[in-house]
């Protein structure tokens, strides 16, 4: 597992599946999982049209518990990784059935071959077609019934389940509209604060795990310099107290608070 943490320019790319990404994969559990889970044998394909998919074949028995439609690399950063995150887990998935269509380009609402993403993937399975898609912060899942999207431009219907999805649903087919409609949206950051709050959670937890003590961790976070100024002033615990509290809640979102990002 890399000791590596995400740098200046990375962060400030990562939207909150990104995030709940990079503390999942640090988990020696989840770690443990993917070993047993044969996923290594399972490779990301392109498609002649450049497209990116995978094609999984049999259920993970594993990768639910975790919130994921099947195990990932924790090897590989956000940046890299093409997670699919399972529906039932995110509020960001929106169902649709596809309908392959010739007709003209205003009655098409989705083109593989044309669409522009930051990020976009294909799952294909027995019975299931589920697309992930991102634009900036803004990302989507689209489970898919009906006709391929791979192959042809497609007519798209839309069901949301009840009032209580409404919100969701809307960002997510806001990045459908998006594509079809070749605009830009927004480009967003999470909040610098938030950021950072971030990153020294991840930092405290994977040294945590590791067996490192607070001294350590403190000194990854706010350098060596600080670090020893901090611990020899024996009147305050305020320096110690925050690493503790980092600690603390880095390691509630390596084990499962993770989800929190997801919704």
């Amino acid at each position: 597992m890399t000791d590596l943490y995400p740098d200046k320019n990375t962060v400030a790319s990562l939207n909150n599946a990104d995030w709940a990404w990079e503390f999942l994969r640090r988990n020696p559990d989840y770690q443990r999982d993917y070993r047993l889970s044969r996923a290594h044998l399972l490779t990301v394909i392109a498609h002649v049209s450049g497209i990116k998919f995978l094609r999984i074949r049999r259920q993970c028995p594993f990768a639910e518990k975790w919130g994921l439609l099947h195990m990932f690399n924790p090897n590989l950063s956000s940046n890299i990784a093409h997670i699919a995150w399972h529906s039932d887990s995110v509020s960001w998935a929106v169902e649709a059935e596809a309908n392959a269509t010739s007709q003209s380009v205003e009655n098409i609402d989705f083109d593989i071959r044309t669409a522009r993403f930051d990020r976009f993937f294909l799952i294909i399975g027995p019975a299931l077609q589920n697309l992930y898609m991102r634009i900036g912060l803004h990302s989507s899942c689209l489970k898919v019934s009906g006709d391929s999207v791979l192959f042809h431009p497609v007519r798209m219907r839309f069901f949301i389940d009840g009032l209580d999805q409404v919100r969701s649903a809307m960002a997510a087919l806001e990045v459908v509209r998006a594509v079809k409609k070749r605009v830009k949206l927004p480009k967003k950051q999470l909040p610098y604060v938030t950021q950072l709050r971030r990153l020294k959670y991840l930092i405290a937890a994977e040294k945590a795990i590791k067996g490192s003590f607070l001294r350590d961790i403190g000194a990854t976070i706010y350098g060596s310099k600080r670090t020893e100024t901090e611990w020899k002033n024996l009147d305050s615990r305020t320096f110690k107290d925050e690493i503790i509290r980092a600690k603390r809640k880095g390691l509630y979102l390596l084990n499962g608070g993770y989800r929190e990002f997801l919704n």
